[in-house]
């Protein structure tokens, strides 16, 4: 009796459905996966996930556990899925017990001021490499658990992934890598697009830490267009050459390597003046006499030649500079001409022994030179950023050392109305152009042009000059004088521009370029003066009221 009232007590006992339901803790030492699958009630803001028969534990009956599975059934119906690549390791659940209660979630009716950095950026995402993140992961996965026969074909599974990488990637494969720690979601939009100054590889170092170049004000209307555009293979790219002049008869000397050609402005006809044999007689320097058609021709082993272009015919030639003459200038029957060793040497051509001064002042190759235009001062800049101002009547020491350049000295220009005016232009470093006072040595203004300064041209009519630029835009620019306020750009080279010459009536100037083109542009056309019409007839009745008085 006793063993049954006590049988029936022990079943009582087990039939009693009032215990509570309680969730198991997981235990500890299991490993974290790679990929973990996260699930988030939006509507409850409930964070985790919904369980397995590996990772939940229920310390309740069987009909309390089928209870909660219909529960857990709802929120999945509601929750999202958010996939993370991590960088390795082994399998391990994370706890799944929610943190956070509904009253502590934001309103979701609310819409937010500011972006959330979380929510991916699908025009920056790439799709097709996150796929192929993605299914990377999961044969990672499988492939932990796999037996050492399935591992002896991991060199073709490599391979295999190795050129799947590099296509997704377009080749650079470097820069993400196939072991994990990829990202397969943009959290951002895509950098600006970069300024003008930084696209080519050069330009950054050219731009940094200088202001940025005035726009052109549009004063006038100027040509944006060349009016003619000549073809000028093989011509050398190199900054310190002067291979382009023109002559006072309209003749266009243009030197390309070893050949030197005339082209005649006028009818538009091309003569061959010479070719060379010998790369030793490269052409570095041209230039004409200022009235006449004698023609200076300087080559690589520092020899000058004249030429009397009208019967094609040799005069002479001067060997007095030990390597190249890169520039030189008339002054009536005086050629100055500038050496890469800093010698500049002033001859007297009417004479056999021509060398009438050796003027030591530079210290590396003499790039730059003009005779002010009453001959009395000569201008000579250099590699080793000094401009130096020579008096005629006395070649013993320069008249001033101007040295606020940062660059070679290439481009330089006498003011025609102001002849102690002096206009300099510098190099990639410096990129500025000065403007001196001949007679005190004092710098009356400086002007900041974007780029390196190649040629500078006065006007003496719009008085107005132009520049000619190499990096970044290879532009010539026009600037209104003294003010120095942009009237126009001009652009159509495609690379630096080396020289700029203006044409014999200063309505035109030609500029050659490494692109090996050179363009005729057509900066000042002729100004049309009104001519004032007097009033005959008024002035007679004039003449006939006077005398009905008298």
């Amino acid at each position: 009796m006793s063993s049954q009232f006590s049988l029936e007590q022990a079943l009582q006992s087990a039939t009693r459905l009032d215990s509570s339901i309680s969730m198991g803790r997981p235990r500890a030492g299991r490993p974290r996966p790679l990929v973990s699958v996260k699930r988030s009630d939006a509507s409850q803001g409930v964070e985790g996930g919904t369980g397995s028969a590996s990772n939940r534990w229920l310390s309740a009956s069987m009909g309390s556990g089928m209870n909660r599975s219909r529960s857990e059934s709802r929120l999945q119906s509601h929750s999202g899925l958010e996939i993370r690549v991590g960088s390795g390791g082994a399998a391990r659940n994370r706890s799944d017990t929610p943190t956070r209660s509904c009253s502590s979630l934001m309103d979701l009716n609310k819409t937010p001021t500011h972006g959330d950095r979380f929510i991916p950026n699908r025009s920056t995402t790439d799709m097709e490499y996150a796929q192929h993140s993605i299914s990377r992961s999961r044969d990672d996965l499988s492939a932990s658990g796999a037996n050492h026969d399935h591992q002896m074909s991991s060199l073709t599974e490599q391979l295999r992934r190795q050129t799947m990488n590099e296509v997704l990637q377009g080749g650079d494969a470097a820069n993400r890598t196939l072991n994990g720690g990829s990202r397969i979601l943009s959290y951002r939009n895509k950098a600006p697009v970069p300024n003008e100054t930084h696209v080519n590889n050069l330009k950054v170092v050219y731009s940094t830490g200088k202001p940025k170049v005035q726009a052109a004000a549009k004063t006038r209307q100027v040509a944006s267009n060349p009016d003619k555009i000549l073809d000028a293979p093989d011509l050398e790219n190199d900054f310190y050459l002067h291979l382009l002049d023109w002559s006072s008869n309209n003749h266009l000397a243009v030197a390309l390597a070893t050949s030197l050609f005339i082209w005649n402005a006028g009818d538009g006809s091309i003569a061959e003046l010479f070719t060379r044999e010998n790369d030793e007689d490269t052409v570095c320097s041209v230039r004409w006499v200022k009235e006449g058609n004698i023609l200076a021709v300087s080559n690589l082993t520092g020899a000058i030649e004249l030429w009397d272009v009208t019967d094609s015919k040799f005069l002479r030639r001067m060997d007095a500079h030990s390597d190249r003459v890169a520039v030189m200038d008339w002054n009536q029957y005086l050629l100055a001409s500038g050496c890469r060793d800093g010698m500049v040497h002033i001859n007297d051509v009417r004479v056999s022994d021509h060398l009438a001064h050796r003027l030591d002042g530079h210290s590396q190759e003499v790039c730059g030179m003009a005779w002010s235009s009453n001959g009395r001062y000569l201008a000579t800049g250099s590699n080793d950023n000094l401009v130096l101002v020579w008096d005629s009547r006395q070649f013993n020491t320069p008249l001033h050392t101007l040295n606020q350049h940062q660059s070679a000295i290439k481009a330089m220009s006498w003011c025609p109305w102001q002849p102690n005016v002096l206009a300099t232009g510098g190099g990639t470093s410096d990129r500025t152009i000065k403007f001196w006072n001949a007679t005190s040595g004092n710098l009356i203004q400086s002007v900041h042009s974007g780029s390196q300064v190649s040629s500078l041209v006065w006007n003496s009519e719009y008085k107005e000059l132009i520049s000619a630029h190499g990096y970044q835009h290879n532009q010539l620019t026009v600037w209104k004088y003294p003010d120095m306020t942009k009237v126009s750009d001009l652009k159509g080279h495609t690379d630096r521009v080396l020289v700029m010459v203006p044409s014999p009536d200063g309505t035109t100037v030609a500029s050659a370029a490494a692109d090996e083109t050179i363009r005729l542009w057509k900066v000042w056309p002729p100004i049309v003066k009104k001519k004032v019409v007097k009033n005959i007839a008024k002035d007679a009745g004039s003449l006939l009221s006077q005398r009905v008085i008298r």
